[in-house]
């Protein structure tokens, strides 16, 4: 017999307690009448959680009872649900906001810098940029002060080596600047505003005049043309001239003519441009791949791109062709992991790049997938999919203990007594009834549940 520490109760009905250890999982005598395998389908899969998000980085932000925590990809609890708010990043620290408070937690859930900060950014090139007492503070990830000061009005995380400050030079007359890693003010406080930088280039104001400058703060760009000038992304900058959208590169040319209505640059293969109401097309050269025929357009994601027209979703091509026609759902997403969410009278699936419907539209919620995995919801209750349609089983069950406790409650109290299964071995080993242990014991590959008691009614023997 295996004896564990942690002790769990569910109440019954009739006030009675039963009793069952962490990791292991309270089975019903008459639902074990085959196999233990319905059992553990039918048990370890929902997740009762009132708010789930889909996985980054290994894990899912999962919300209970208002506070919100962190769950694996197997279900495993690793940060609980304690937080005011978690926000999730790349980096190897979680911010989390507890009691109104600030700090960072690791990945298992270890408190690494304590919530005792007023406000708190993410770490972004291994510094956090915190705020506690009218004073900021940049902390590496051991929580050792970097930068400490109370020179500045405002300031901001760093990026590409440079963190935007603001300095109060006069009464609500308030300058920017940039700072080193440092502390060293390498770009004077002396522009009206400013913007971080991106791309080795930062977009400033001084006197009514815009202009990017280098990390050195060399005057680089003129934005005098330009009624508008957005960040450099992928080596080209959106501009606005006489309310017409373009784009330049890094030597101020105007790759992009300032003729139209919108244009969207971020990250994608190609620039979506906008006519009047229709959407299209465009590369870097300013070549179109498709005429702005389109009601609505996105940016490609694994070699394709959605659009709408006349009502219809479709998916085209890298070189714009149609190859994807969605006509029969009423929306459609991004592909992601090879898949792309689709709805279809009202019911949530997943096609392929082929336009075949591998997981059939038969889900009242879905999330797209993350990480190979996807969060759907059946009957008012959650689940995580893989690409198979195959339910992932947790490995722990303190939430689905709670999500099957009624059903629990009354059989339990009714039959008297409940097995229990080890989620992790996937062995049964424990009885419990009333918090009276029953021995358990195998013979031939029959498991044969032997108590004084029980004995005097009947001999349980199921097959394993």
């Amino acid at each position: 017999m295996v004896e564990l520490e942690e002790i769990y109760e569910l109440e019954l009905e009739n006030e009675k307690k039963c009793t069952t250890e962490r990791n292991l999982l309270l089975l019903l005598p008459e639902l074990l009448e085959d196999n233990l395998n319905k059992v553990d389908s039918y048990y370890n899969q929902v997740i009762d959680y009132d708010f789930i998000m889909p996985f980054s980085n290994g894990l899912s932000l999962v919300k209970k009872n208002n506070k919100y925590g962190c769950i694996d990809n197997k279900g495993n609890i690793v940060i609980e649900c304690q937080y005011d708010h978690i926000y999730r990043s790349n980096e190897n620290l979680l911010l989390v906001i507890k009691n109104g408070k600030c700090g960072y937690v690791d990945r298992f859930g270890k408190e690494i810098i304590p919530c005792i900060y007023e406000d708190a950014e993410e770490f972004r090139e291994d510094l956090a940029l915190v705020y506690k007492n009218d004073h900021y503070e940049y902390l590496d990830a051991t929580g050792r002060q970097i930068i400490s000061t109370d020179k500045y009005y405002d300031m901001h995380s760093f990026c590409e080596g440079r963190a935007l400050v603001r300095k109060n030079n006069l009464k609500y007359n308030y300058k920017c600047g940039y700072i080193d890693k440092n502390s060293k003010e390498v770009i004077p406080c002396l522009y009206d505003d400013a913007e971080d930088f991106s791309e080795g280039l930062a977009i400033v104001e001084l006197k009514g005049k815009k202009y990017y400058i280098d990390i050195n703060g060399n005057k680089i760009i003129d934005c005098k043309d330009y009624q508008y000038a957005g960040n450099f992304i992928n080596g080209i900058a959106v501009v606005k001239k006489n309310n017409k959208y373009g784009c330049i590169d890094k030597t101020s040319k105007e790759i992009i003519p300032c003729i139209y209505d919108g244009i969207l640059n971020d990250c994608g293969l190609y620039i979506i441009v906008k006519i009047k109401d229709k959407y299209g097309y465009i590369n870097k050269l300013g070549e179109e791949i498709t005429p702005s025929i389109y009601d609505s357009a996105y940016q490609f994601y694994e070699g394709l791109a959605r659009v709408k027209t006349c009502g219809k979703w479709i998916y085209i091509n890298e070189e714009g062709k149609q190859v994807i026609d969605c006509s029969q759902y009423s929306y459609v997403s991004d592909f992601n992991n090879g898949l792309a969410l689709v709805i279809k009278e009202g019911k949530y699936g997943y096609i392929d790049q082929t336009g075949k419907e591998v997981i059939l539209c038969q889900y009242d919620r879905a999330h797209d997938f993350s990480e190979g995995l996807s969060i759907v919801a059946s009957n008012n209750r959650r689940f995580i999919i893989n690409r198979n349609n195959e339910t992932i089983r947790f490995e722990t069950l303190n939430n689905i203990c709670s999500s099957e406790k009624s059903k629990i409650k009354y059989l339990t109290d009714k039959l008297g007594y409940a097995v229990a299964y080890d989620l992790q071995k996937k062995e049964i080993y424990q009885v419990r009834s009333y918090q009276r242990k029953i021995k358990i014991k195998y013979d031939n590959g029959n498991i044969i549940l032997d108590d004084a008691e029980i004995d005097k009614i009947k001999k349980f023997e199921y097959k394993r």
